[in-house]
């Protein structure tokens, strides 16, 4: 078995794979084009006999090529939660992170960020300080911070 396919199915992706040259396709410069079309082709009897190659090529295509976001995701944590921050909450790491990578894709740093007139008025005022509930708050995940 190779990462869950059967060998059933790889003598099938192999005999497809030989096939392929028998269509004519019309995506034939980019790669996530044709195997798109591959996978929306149907035959006459409307069946799709490329399924299991097409699938098979575009469950490759979406893997990672590297781990290196998620590393430097990782550095990005471990800078800012560091031995002297060692107690910080999960709630104040997550808002940092999600500070700093609305930063970075609005292409902004703190040093020229204009800080709303609300905020200004809020910090002058006495709700500055009331006490909240964090697990009210709705902080992004994790996943949606570099979208």
């Amino acid at each position: 078995k190779l990462s869950g396919v059967s060998a059933f199915d790889i003598t099938k992706i192999e005999n497809q794979f030989r096939n392929l040259i028998l269509c004519k396709w019309e995506n034939t410069t980019k790669t996530i084009p044709f195997w798109s079309e591959v996978l929306n082709f149907t035959d006459a009897a409307g069946n799709n006999p490329f399924l299991e190659i097409a699938t098979f090529v575009i469950s490759l295509l979406v893997l990672p090529i590297s781990n290196a976001e998620i590393e430097r995701i990782f550095s990005h944590m471990s800078i800012i939660k560091n031995k002297y921050r060692n107690k910080m909450s999960s709630y104040m790491l997550n808002a940092i992170m999600t500070i700093r990578a609305a930063f970075r894709r609005n292409k902004n740093c703190c040093y020229n960020y204009e800080v709303p007139s609300e905020l200004l008025t809020k910090i002058h005022s006495n709700d500055t300080y009331t006490s909240i509930n964090l697990e009210d708050l709705d902080f992004p995940s994790f996943e949606t911070l570099f979208i």
